[in-house]
């Protein structure tokens, strides 16, 4: 894997990856507590983890090394209910013994928006990524929790030891070597169908979400390259949409019109937002998750962070979402307008109603 990472990530990706999974780096730290929470799971959770193989029984002659706190939170939000809930491992001793996070390049708005200038896009996004990042058999006892078990209604509920056998979704570090990883493998996509350089395409990596814009032709021959990157590591890939209409990072583009405007996604969360009523069970979202999970859970949308590509990101170390105010709500709700305007202001397509309009949705 460290082969594949382009030359200019890859000092940030060898940092990255020893604080998730280098033992010897590992062992730096110390566990200070000496306790090891249970998870906050619903019952059968951890079976279904198990059969995924996100976890495994602690193993007899293994000790704890480390812990992490392991949850769920409520998403997918259909028909007025959360459709399923996402599995969340935070180690946070690791996070605040290892507090940087890593340089994390994302594409700035500008350059989400550049892209309307081409004729045609593709998008996918790599399925439960931070998942397909294993943990190796001896870094794996600093990642341990305990789950309270019980095989049969007739017995009684006993306590566990159980280790994550992937990298946390909570880790601080995580988006970085997702990012390289991701970016990477568009860049070795581009340059397979363009290897003297002149690429017609524009490739747009955001952790776990790639984009493909430019000619056609050209888009899906790169698209072909991109998919033999990916299946020659055996990472899951799925695509989203081809076309010219679309939907990316929570934004609807459609390059014949070259405009942009909010999904319906994007605008029931920020209205489920100004309700209160966005996951109201999450108490805490998790250190290390990427500013796109945090604004996630929280309701606001995706592509409006301030994020500049010659200026990394900083990964706050944590973030109370009891309930989301009405002013960041209301916030948000600008920043999307003030977004869509600039954009379609350089596309020299601006109507002054147009900044109002979603207000009334």
């Amino acid at each position: 894997m460290d082969k594949l990472i382009s030359p200019p990530l890859r000092e940030r990706w060898l940092h990255a990856k020893s604080r998730l999974i280098d033992a010897n780096t590992l062992g730096q730290h110390q566990s200070e507590s000496g306790c090891i929470p249970i998870a906050d799971l619903a019952p059968g959770d951890i079976n279904k983890l198990l059969s995924f193989g996100y976890v495994e029984p602690l193993p007899p002659m293994s000790k704890p090394l480390g812990a992490v706190r392991v949850f769920t939170v409520l998403e997918k939000f259909v028909d007025n209910r959360y459709t399923r809930r996402r599995f969340l491992a935070v180690p946070d001793e690791l996070n605040s013994f290892f507090q940087d996070p890593g340089e994390v390049d994302l594409p700035a708005p500008k350059e989400l928006v550049g892209a309307l200038a081409f004729e045609y896009a593709r998008t996918g996004d790599f399925e439960a990524f931070f998942t397909q990042f294993p943990i190796p058999e001896e870094a794996r006892d600093f990642y341990t929790f305990a789950a309270i078990q019980q095989e049969h209604p007739d017995q009684e509920p006993h306590v566990q030891l159980f280790r994550c056998t992937t990298i946390c979704t909570g880790q601080r570090q995580c988006p970085c070597v997702a990012q390289c990883v991701a970016h990477s493998l568009a860049s070795r996509a581009i340059s397979a169908v363009f290897p003297r350089g002149e690429a017609t395409t524009q490739a747009d990596t955001y952790i776990d979400n790639v984009r493909i814009s430019g000619p056609a032709a050209d888009v899906e021959k790169v698209w072909v390259a991109l998919f033999d990157e990916i299946n020659a590591i055996g990472a899951n890939f799925g695509q989203l949409s081809a076309g010219v209409s679309y939907e990316f990072l929570g934004i609807h583009f459609n390059h014949a019109k070259r405009t942009t405007s909010a999904t319906p996604k994007s605008i029931a969360k920020l209205q489920r937002g100004l309700r209160g009523e966005n996951n109201a069970q999450t108490n805490v979202a998790p250190a290390g998750l990427t500013r796109v999970g945090l604004f996630g859970c929280s309701g606001l949308c995706r592509p409006f962070l301030r994020v500049h590509k010659k200026r990394p990101t900083q990964m706050p170390s944590s973030l109370c979402i009891r309930h989301v105010s009405q002013r960041n709500s209301r916030l948000a709700l600008w920043r999307l307008l003030a977004f869509r305007a600039r954009s379609m202001a350089r596309l020299g397509r601006l109507r002054c109603h147009e900044r109002t309009a979603l207000l009334h949705h």
